[in-house]
C-alpha cells in the first residue's frame, strides 16, 4: 500500500505538472494578443482545462491525503496488536529434516545434536525447535477425539496440530496460562501431551476445564 499511494503520489505530480506545460508551450503570445480582443473562445476553453485540472488535482490530493492517513492508523494499530508471542531477538532456521534423515530416531537424534551446538554458541540464551512458527501458512489438521464424547459422522471436529520441544515456547515468548510447558520426559515412551491454545479450549471444552481431558480411543 505504502509503494502504491507512493506511486500515484508521483503519477499524479507528472501529469498535472506536465499537462499545463504542454499547453502553454503551444500558445503563440502574438496571435493570442491579436485574437483576444475578437474572439476569446480558446482562451475560455483553456480556463476551463486548467480549472479541470485544478480540480481534479485538488481531488486527488484530497483522496492521498486520507489514504495515507489510514495506511498510518492501520500501520500504527497493528504495531499495537497482541501478538501473543514475542519475535524480538529471535533468529529462525529452516531446516527440512526429511530430506537429511528418514528413521524417526535419527532424525530425533539429528534435531537434538544442532539445538546442542546453538546453545553452545555465544550470545544464544536458548533454542527449541518446531515444525511450523506462528502465523504460518503451513499448517496441518489433525481430527480432534475426546474421551466420552461421540461425534456424527463427517461433523468430528479438526484443529491446526504441530510438534515442538520443551523450550519452542520459551524461546519465541507464548506465555502458558495453565498447565506446564513439554519437558525432555515427554518422549514416544511416555504419555502423550498436548499444549492448546484458548481458542481450541473454548471451542472443544466450552465452560470446562480443558486440563486432564484425554483422548479417545
Amino acid at each position: 500500500m505504502l509503494g502504491f499511494t507512493i506511486g500515484i503520489s508521483i503519477l499524479t505530480g507528472l501529469i498535472f505538472g506536465t499537462a499545463p506545460a504542454v499547453l502553454g508551450s503551444r500558445v503563440e503570445v502574438g496571435n493570442a494578443l491579436k485574437e483576444g480582443g475578437r474572439d476569446n473562445t480558446k482562451g475560455v476553453r483553456t480556463r476551463k482545462l486548467r480549472n479541470v485540472l485544478v480540480v481534479s488535482e485538488v481531488a486527488l490530493s484530497l483522496v492521498l491525503l486520507i489514504a495515507s492517513g489510514l495506511l498510518i492508523r492501520s500501520f500504527v494499530g497493528l504495531l499495537a496488536v497482541d501478538k501473543s508471542f514475542a519475535a524480538e531477538r529471535v533468529v529462525i532456521l529452516d531446516v527440512n529434516i526429511g530430506s537429511r534423515q528418514t528413521d524417526r530416531a535419527q532424525q530425533i537424534q539429528f534435531v537434538s545434536s544442532i539445538l546442542r551446538r546453538l546453545r553452545a554458541l555465544l550470545g544464544v540464551e536458548s533454542a527449541g525447535v518446531g515444525s511450523d512458527l506462528p502465523l504460518d501458512d503451513n499448517d496441518t489438521d489433525g481430527t480432534v477425539s475426546v474421551e466420552g464424547r461421540s461425534y456424527p459422522p463427517g461433523s468430528q471436529p479438526t484443529a491446526h496440530k504441530r510438534m515442538a520441544d520443551e523450550d519452542y515456547f520459551r524461546v519465541i515468548g507464548i506465555p502458558l496460562k495453565k498447565g506446564r510447558y513439554f519437558t525432555e520426559f515427554d518422549t514416544d515412551e511416555a504419555p502423550d501431551v498436548v499444549i492448546v491454545d484458548e481458542a481450541f479450549a473454548e471451542a472443544i471444552f466450552p465452560g470446562e476445564d480443558p486440563l486432564g481431558k484425554t483422548r479417545g480411543v
